[in-house]
């Protein structure tokens, strides 16, 4: 990169596609260096989630999939 940054972010999640793109980040973006007159610059990674099902939550037991509803195989 031409300019200097003062703070990057980069968020991850696990996928290859997000550690390809902390690797270009890492290799590529140079951060502005500390001097007298301004802060230092700061790198962040973020680590991202998918939040839990709420069906998971629920029911502890496995969730049906196709087949017979759960109400008619209790008749």
């Amino acid at each position: 990169m031409t300019g200097k940054l003062k703070c990057a972010i980069v968020s991850v999640d696990g996928s290859e596609e997000s550690m390809n793109a902390l690797n270009w980040a890492l290799d590529n973006i140079k951060l502005k260096l500390h001097d007298q007159e301004s802060q230092s610059g700061c790198f962040v990674i973020l680590h991202v989630q998918s939040p839990p099902s709420i069906a998971a939550c629920l029911n502890p037991k496995a969730i049906p999939f196709g087949g017979t509803p759960l109400s008619a195989s209790f008749n």
